[in-house]
C-alpha cells in the first residue's frame, strides 16, 4: 500500500479560511448596503477567529492604522475609522472633489509615432 509522505506542519496549507478572507467585498462598507453589512457582522460574531481579529484591530488602532470603511471583528467602521453604532442607518460618505480630475503623464516616450501617408502607421526612433 502506497502512503503519501508526511508533510511538516510548517509546509501544510491551512484548510480553514475566515469568511472575510474568502469574500472580502462583503465586509467593505463602500460596497453593498445595510442588509449585506448586517449579514457580515452576524458572520463575524459567529467566527472562531473573532477574538484574534479584535486583538488585531486594537493593535492596529494603537499604531494609528485602524480599519476604515469596513467591518472588522463584528464592528463597522466609517471612512475615518470611527465605530458605527448601527450599520442599518449608516451611509457611506461621498467623495467630494473641488477640481476636475486629470491624468498627468510623467514619462517621456521612447519613440515618436508619425503617420506615413503610404502606410497605416510607422514607428520611427527619435533622431
Amino acid at each position: 500500500m502506497n502512503r503519501a509522505p508526511d508533510v511538516p506542519a510548517a509546509n501544510r496549507r491551512a484548510e480553514w479560511q475566515a469568511p472575510c478572507a474568502a469574500r472580502p467585498d462583503d465586509w467593505d462598507l463602500d460596497i453593498g448596503g445595510p442588509s449585506d453589512w448586517q449579514r457580515a457582522i452576524h458572520i463575524c460574531l459567529a467566527c472562531p477567529a473573532l477574538t484574534s481579529c479584535g486583538e488585531r484591530v486594537r493593535l492596529l488602532t494603537r499604531k494609528g492604522i485602524g480599519p476604515a470603511a469596513m467591518i472588522w471583528a463584528g464592528v463597522g467602521y466609517d471612512s475615518r475609522g470611527r465605530a458605527i453604532d448601527d450599520v442599518r442607518t449608516y451611509r457611506p460618505a461621498r467623495i467630494r472633489r473641488s477640481q476636475k480630475s486629470t491624468v498627468v503623464r510623467r514619462t517621456v516616450p521612447s519613440r515618436v509615432y508619425r503617420l506615413d501617408p503610404e502606410l497605416p502607421t510607422t514607428f520611427q526612433d527619435d533622431p
